[in-house]
């Protein structure tokens, strides 16, 4: 969900993209997309459903023929182009792999992949999207050969709904709708305990579980900061005690000196959170909230449902 945005999707018949790309008149010319996704593989290009048992120079004249097409459209659009790499995303259902050459359906993927990325990295407005690094970090298998079968879908359910969410961050990235703050909450949440009932001694933070999950998440945090997302701490505490806490507890990554802003005190966390917007000249949809505790989520959707 995009707030205060509408969404039209357009959708090319299955088998038309050469089509409707080469035709200036076509429906896909007159929707004039802004953001526009290719999510062909080889072997869509090729109408099989698996590469195994395909000649090599016909890969590569289908790969090439895409390549071409995609640059034709890329002349005629000025929007952003999202194009899928190539990748192998499960095993042979023949039981084929290369041989001892290293000639097979995976080194013709790889082939493959390296000959649309060197084509299409130069182009303007354009994002090769890493089909294998998001197969590999999705939990379950990314194909379901029933779906192909029934319905040309070569995607597992899972992984469509998972694809659709990194397009989805892919839309808000190009948009300028990408997260730049992270309003974080401390008890539970940057730590395991209640500072104020459990004491210093009390906090969980390092050693054995729970402690070592959130000095995990702390150090995830950290990465992100050095990437130049802002981190600002939003929790209901006594500042005093709370700011000498993290600065003393050993294993804390997230210290004061990480932070570009903080809010310590009992006041409501959306009136914190707009304080903290307003000194850094952010707008609230650029900001996101952590924290474990569901009423004071639900409090910050209603009072401002950009965060």
């Amino acid at each position: 969900h995009i707030p205060n945005r509408r969404i039209e999707m357009f959708s090319v018949p299955y088998g038309q993209v050469a089509q409707q790309i080469v035709d200036p008149k076509s429906d896909l010319a007159h929707f004039r997309a802004d953001m526009t996704f290719f999510v062909d593989r080889p072997e869509d290009l090729l109408g099989v459903s698996v590469l195994d048992l395909v000649d090599l120079e016909r890969v590569r004249s289908a790969v090439q023929s895409y390549i071409e097409l995609v640059k034709s459209y890329r002349g005629q659009n000025d929007g952003w182009i999202f194009v899928n790499s190539f990748a192998p995303l499960g095993p042979s259902p023949f039981g084929v792999g290369d041989n001892e050459d290293g000639f097979g359906p995976g080194a013709y993927l790889k082939d493959m992949d390296s000959r649309l990325r060197d084509s299409l990295n130069a182009q303007s407005q354009l994002l090769v999207f890493d089909l294998g690094i998001a197969a590999a970090s999705h939990a379950s298998a990314a194909l379901d050969p029933r779906l192909w079968h029934l319905g040309r879908f070569p995607f597992a359910d899972s992984f469509t709904d998972y694809l659709a969410r990194r397009y989805t961050g892919l839309v808000l990235s190009a948009t300028g709708r990408t997260v730049r703050l992270l309003l974080v909450d401390l008890d539970n949440t940057l730590w395991g305990g209640v500072l104020g009932e459990d004491g210093v001694a009390g906090i969980q933070l390092g050693g054995d579980y729970p402690g070592n999950a959130f000095v995990t998440f702390q150090r995830a945090l950290k990465k992100l900061s050095d990437r130049g997302i802002g981190l600002a701490v939003c929790s209901k505490n006594d500042e005093a005690p709370t700011i000498d806490a993290m600065n003393s507890i050993a294993e804390m990554v997230i210290n004061p000196d990480v932070l570009i802003s903080h809010r310590i005190n009992w006041a409501p966390k959306f009136e914190n959170a707009q304080e903290i917007l307003a000194d850094l000249n952010l707008g609230l949809g650029s900001a996101m909230l952590i924290d474990d505790n569901p009423s004071e989520r639900e409090q910050m959707r209603q009072q401002c449902p950009e965060i």
